[in-house]
């Protein structure tokens, strides 16, 4: 087999190793047209060296490599370089690879690159050029560009100090929010105190920009201040910004915290964001009352890791306070207690919802959380289980019915759904398992406003033909 041939065969190691091969050919007639397809277009890597010590190495590099040594035993530039560096159908990060392992002898395209009215090109131009080569002048250039892929490749990519001004200033200017947060990320363990970050806070929409800033926020002096601007992200909609906010708060002694704490509680539907909250270290001292409501909720609670957070909050020593009312008007009053206490501190009480910890499910079958679904099995035993996450089950076992969590449409409170979910189908084509699906429609009614609501459940038992062992997995609700 020819070099030629080998450079176009189908196993990677073989392509590989012609294209070492070819750096040294004294016939390189018609290599360099090889060698630059295979650097613009092959993203396939070779291991070399096996064991703990492997080594990779990869076959577009190699042959851009190889191709430099061809082209500097030749006088004039190769025309076919400029028109891969301009083909705006190939990949933009092989061509960046190409021009950087051509090194210097095409540095004259690069150059051209970095000024073209299209921005892929100039991202191509920023890309070709390591970070740890890049100098202050030319990052601040990049930092100017008016596509905000080239600005977030100079500061992601940027190992020379950018300042402190420059990213304030990216930070609160940046149209682009993938710039924003790279911006406070950079700021983030930083000197610089919390205003900037609460100021960004107040206008700041995008969920990503905002978890950054509650992040900066979280690594700072716990000042009035800082402590107001992370209560704020009590109520945001991103589960994950409640949970982190729950979180940095546990420490700080502060009444109006422990009411948006306590007043988070009554609302969280999320179960994770919930055990952050309970980490609270200060919630009784100020808000006695919530001992009762997080011991009804323990009492209450099918969730074993939420029993486990809970009981964890409850070892802490019980307020001077009496016993449990069993008046509801006193949880409505609990909650506009915790309302204008948060008010009179001069604190922006965060959204309120269905005051769902006061209202809990008292139905035979356990109410799983939003994102989790209950299934009953014949061995008449009820199994949470999260999407995605396999839960085993024995041979012959199989789900009967199931209930899920619904929001209702009318009045937003959560309700009850159960339904059967009866057998369906069986794919059996498969050598070493087959899958049996299950299918049902789950329905309830919401206790606040009689809304009818239901969600298809489709779920899978995969069983193995060895010995009759299953997983079964949720696939999701379908509507």
């Amino acid at each position: 087999m020819s070099l030629r041939d080998e450079l176009r065969d189908g196993r990677a190691d073989v392509r590989l190793e012609a294209a070492v091969r070819a750096a040294t050919a004294e016939d390189d007639a018609g290599l360099a047209s090889l060698l630059l397809d295979i650097a613009v277009h092959d993203d396939t890597e070779v291991r070399t060296v096996g064991g703990l010590a492997e080594e990779y190495e990869h076959v577009g590099n190699t042959a851009a490599q190889s191709l430099r040594q061809i082209l500097e035993r030749r006088a004039e530039l190769d025309p076919g370089i400029r028109a891969a560096a301009f083909d705006l159908s190939l990949d933009d990060d092989r061509v960046a690879s190409l021009l950087y392992y051509l090194g210097p002898g095409y540095e004259p395209v690069r150059v051209e690159l970095e000024t073209h009215d299209e921005a892929r090109l100039r991202l191509r131009a920023a890309r070709a050029v390591l970070p740890f080569r890049r100098s202050a002048e030319y990052t601040a250039r990049l930092l100017a560009d008016g596509s905000a892929d080239v600005r977030r490749e100079a500061l992601e990519a940027s190992v020379t100090d950018v300042g402190v001004d420059t990213c304030l200033r990216l930070l609160r200017e940046d149209p682009a929010r993938q710039v924003r947060t790279i911006a406070a990320r950079h700021l983030r363990f930083g000197t610089v105190g919390s205003d900037p970050f609460i100021v960004a806070a107040r206008t700041e929409t995008d969920p990503y920009v905002r978890a950054m800033l509650l992040s900066c926020l979280a690594l700072r002096r716990r000042d009035r201040a800082n402590t107001l601007a992370i209560v704020g992200f009590l109520g945001a909609a991103e589960w994950p910004v409640r949970r982190d906010a729950g979180v940095a708060l546990r420490d700080v002694d502060d009444v109006a915290v422990a009411s948006a704490i306590a007043l988070r509680i009554l609302v969280e539907p999320d179960r994770w964001v919930l055990d952050g909250l309970l980490q609270y270290r200060h919630l009784f001292k100020y808000e006695p009352r919530m001992w009762d409501v997080l011991d009804r909720l323990h009492r209450d609670t099918r969730q074993d890791g939420q029993r486990h957070a809970l009981a964890e909050a409850l070892k802490r020593p019980a307020p001077a306070y009496g016993q449990a009312q069993a008046d509801e008007a006193e949880g409505l009053d609990l909650a506009q207690q915790l309302t204008a206490r948060m008010i009179g501190a001069g604190v922006d009480p965060p959204p309120l919802g269905p005051l769902l910890r006061l209202l809990p499910e008292r139905d035979d079958s356990p109410v799983p959380d939003p994102d989790v679904l209950v299934v009953r099995t014949s061995d008449r035993r009820w199994a949470p289980v999260e999407f995605g996450r396999p839960l085993p089950v024995g041979e012959g076992v199989r789900p009967e019915r199931a209930a899920a969590r619904l929001r209702c449409a009318g009045c937003g409170s959560w309700h009850r759904a159960e339904g059967a979910v009866p057998w369906s189908y069986r794919d059996d084509d498969h050598s070493g398992f087959w899958d049996d699906g299950f299918a049902g429609t789950l329905r309830g009614t919401s206790p606040g406003c009689g809304t009818a609501g239901q969600v298809r459940a489709e779920l899978t038992v995969t069983r193995s033909r060895a010995d009759y062992s299953g997983e079964l997995v949720w696939d999701g609700p379908t509507g």
